[in-house]
């Protein structure tokens, strides 16, 4: 599994969407701060230097900006070895599917704490200069550890369901539909599913919003003003769409044909 996991790694390190969407990334994050300064700005008429923000702030403002990219490459990384014929020829050679799926998950994982690096070291800079470093005392440390540590497990619950569509659809331009079109539809779905239980069915305590990852990682970054079941919550909903968006995927992986 060493190898092909180099081997992954050589050929998403040799892609030029990997390096376009990693500075797209960084300039959103940039831009994402630079909106919340504007938004401050019209809202309460004063500079957001003035409310005492800084540059722990602006970590939480710019981490979220890498996620449209990091969707786009990593519906062009799985399928292209479809495409190319890539994986027929690693199968041939012997390598075990399971392997060459974890090795797929670990180089995802790898690309999703990169992209939240380099959004984190943007937005940081950014805040800086617009408004100041400001001081990291110990619960600012904790609280941003918390709510960093909370956004990456629940966005490699999205990371899994992106991979998974790649090695079942097998074409860049259908993943990257889907993989980008689902929340869209997930969010007027959802609403309608909601609002039916409610009206129709008469259940006020359920709503599919707390069994999906995207709500999770929208909550992760307000991580001091969660509950306990909250918290506890996001954490097994998100770690059983891990595991079952796995599952699924190696099982189909592992009885579907290479053609």
């Amino acid at each position: 599994m060493g190898k092909l996991i180099k081997a992954d790694f050589y050929k998403i390190l040799h892609t030029k969407y990997f390096y376009i969407c990693a500075a797209l990334s960084a300039l959103m994050a940039v831009l994402s701060v630079y909106a919340y300064n504007i938004t401050v700005l019209e809202s309460y008429g004063i500079y957001a230097s003035f409310l005492n923000l800084n540059s722990s702030k602006a970590i939480l403002e710019g981490l979220p900006a890498f996620g449209t990219f990091l969707t786009i490459v990593i519906s062009l990384f799985i399928p292209s070895d479809f495409s190319y014929g890539t994986i027929k020829n690693t199968i041939a050679s012997g390598a075990n599917r399971i392997s060459i799926y974890f090795s797929k998950m670990t180089v995802s994982l790898t690309m999703l704490l990169i992209y939240a690096f380099i959004c984190c070291a943007a937005s940081f800079t950014t805040g800086s200069i617009i408004w100041e470093v400001g001081e990291y005392t110990r619960e600012i440390y904790i609280d941003l550890l918390q709510s960093i540590s909370f956004y990456l497990f629940a966005y490699l619950a999205l990371v899994s369901f992106y991979i998974m569509v790649g090695f079942l659809v097998r074409r860049s331009g259908i993943t990257i539909a889907i993989n980008i079109g689902i929340p869209l539809v997930e969010l007027v779905l959802f609403k309608f599913i909601n609002y039916a239980l409610v009206t129709w069915l008469k259940i006020e305590d359920f709503t599919f919003n707390d069994y999906l990852p995207s709500t999770y990682v929208s909550k992760a970054l307000n991580f001091s003003t969660l509950t306990s079941q909250e918290i506890n919550t996001g954490l097994i909903v998100c770690g059983a769409w891990i595991l079952v968006t796995t599952i699924i995927g190696i099982i189909t992986f592992k009885c579907r044909d290479i053609k």
